[in-house]
């Protein structure tokens, strides 16, 4: 990710997870896949807080948020 490589040292990055993509229209599978890439990638050396990129809209599944949760513990344990 450009973002992190030029300013990685000086930023701290928020969310990561689609609102508008991931989280309503994928599965809970696709759901933990997306937390444990961005936590893979972006979180690399620090510097992310691993969440939702806005708002969670009332139409994403509630499968899809237990997933999200579930993927940062795992993630983090």
């Amino acid at each position: 990710m450009k973002i992190k490589r030029l300013y990685g040292d000086y930023l701290f990055l928020w969310g990561t997870v689609g609102t508008q993509t991931t989280l309503p229209f994928g599965s809970p599978d696709d759901v933990k896949s997306e937390v444990k890439r961005m936590i893979q990638t972006v979180g690399r050396g620090g510097g992310l807080l691993i969440a939702p990129s806005h708002v969670i809209e009332p139409d994403v599944p509630w499968d899809s948020v237990i997933a999200l949760v579930g993927a940062v513990r795992e993630s983090c344990a």
